[in-house]
Parts: structure tokens; C-alpha cells; sequence
């Protein structure tokens, strides 16, 4: 799609399994059982949040899928990082969006994204993705000088 290089991608066909998320004091890990080696830090909390009250997590890094999509679906809140396909990405292309549990995701290929921020103290996702899972990425502090701040708390209602 564009001048990015894929960094992996050498299996093929469709997988799924497992992907768990759990936060270990500030810092927020992920591990995508469904592919080799899927073991991720996805982000730690920034300076207005702490272990018993998150509400920011901050992330340097995103990636999209060009050979296929995802699917996530769990049963408790979670945030989900996303911005739309382009390679000339800035930190102000990508939205937060806040899932209630009742229903999962579905990401489509070149949509950037980042694991799913769970809001709780863990969460258990099932995945189903391309077993090719060929991955471009994006790391906002070396391309912008910038993390990525995002809510973890819905805005209130106005």
C-alpha cells in the first residue's frame, strides 16, 4: 500500500486462540496466543493515573495487518486504539474507542490499531486473525517525538 516495510509475514491460512491482557502495577501486557511470539508491553499509565485508578495509558506503538483482518470479542470493557488506513500516520489520526464487553471488534486489514487497552484488571479476548499476520508498524516517538495518551474512562455525557 505504501512505502512501510512489512516486517514479518511467512505463515499462511487463518488462526485463533486466546489473547489476555492484565496490567502489572502501571504497566499494561498483552500476550496474542494465536500467533508466535505475541507477548507485548501495549502501554504503561501516565502521570494522572495509578494502579487503582487508571484513566490514561500512554503507547508509542501501532501496527496494521495488509493480508488480513482481526477479530476480538471479550465480556468486560475495553478501549480500542484505531485510525484509518494511510501510511503518512500522525498521533492526531488515531481515536480511542470504549467497548462496554457486550460486543467484540472487527478490524479490517491496513486499519492501524494497537491490542486492546482493558479496563479492568484483565481481560480475556477471543482473536481470530490471518495466520499470516504480517505486521507494518508505526512508533510515534521515533517518526513524531510524541507518545500516545489514551483515555481509558469514557467522557461524561453532556
Amino acid at each position: 500500500q505504501g512505502a512501510r516495510r512489512v516486517v514479518k509475514g511467512d505463515e499462511g491460512g487463518v488462526t485463533e486462540g486466546l489473547f489476555r491482557y492484565w496490567w502489572e502495577g502501571d504497566v499494561c501486557r498483552a500476550v496474542n496466543e494465536a500467533v508466535p511470539g505475541g507477548d507485548y508491553v501495549i502501554g504503561v499509565l501516565a502521570e494522572d493515573s495509578s494502579p487503582s485508578d487508571r484513566r490514561t495509558v500512554l503507547t508509542r506503538e501501532a501496527n496494521y495487518h495488509p493480508d488480513s483482518g482481526q477479530v476480538v470479542a471479550g465480556s468486560k470493557p475495553f478501549v480500542q486504539l484505531l485510525a484509518a488506513p494511510g501510511d503518512q500516520i500522525t498521533p492526531a489520526d488515531f481515536v480511542a474507542f470504549s467497548f462496554d464487553g457486550s460486543v467484540g471488534i472487527q478490524i479490517k486489514p491496513f486499519v492501524w490499531h494497537q491490542p486492546s487497552f482493558p479496563v479492568t484488571d484483565s481481560q480475556v479476548m477471543r482473536n481470530k486473525q490471518g495466520r499470516v499476520h504480517a505486521c507494518v508498524c508505526y512508533d510515534s516517538v521515533t517518526e513524531h517525538g510524541t507518545v500516545l495518551a489514551v483515555p481509558l474512562r469514557s467522557p461524561p455525557a453532556t
